[in-house]
């Protein structure tokens, strides 16, 4: 509480304080938020925002499918030792797509999305299968 000139005390009224997580970090203005940490700060998958399909997301069931794709492309930033970033996202789903240019209809970009979950899954089966044998063979 605050004294006023009379000396009667008032109550001082202040803005709570938010602690939260950021939903930014900038580095001159430029964002650079880690694409590991994009879903919990943004409320969506990195994906959603790279391939721009926001609005129609939720009514597709986009969100599920954009997160499993986005949760293999950090995997293999992590195991390729990748920096936490757009760009090595962007280098590593390149190789999973191919060249495809950004400029897709929403129809054709869910058709890129379904692809993409059919050949990371391939990927992850190849990978076990590959596990077992070699430890099939120590």
């Amino acid at each position: 509480m605050a004294e006023d000139f009379r000396g009667i005390a008032e109550p001082v009224t202040r803005e709570p304080l938010i602690v939260g997580e950021p939903t930014d970090i900038s580095i001159h203005g430029e964002e650079k938020t880690p694409i590991s940490l994009w879903e919990k700060i943004r409320q969506v998958p990195y994906l959603v925002d790279h391939y721009q399909i926001g609005d129609i997301a939720d009514k597709m069931k986009l969100k599920e499918k954009s997160r499993f794709i986005s949760d293999f492309v950090v995997e293999e930033m992590k195991r390729l030792n990748y920096t936490d970033t757009k760009e090595s996202f962007i280098e590593i789903l390149s190789g999973l797509e191919g060249n495809l240019p950004q400029n897709l209809k929403p129809q054709e970009k869910i058709r890129v999305i379904e692809q993409l979950i059919r050949i990371i899954q391939k990927e992850r089966i190849l990978k076990e299968k590959k596990e077992w044998l070699l430890t099939e063979q120590g």
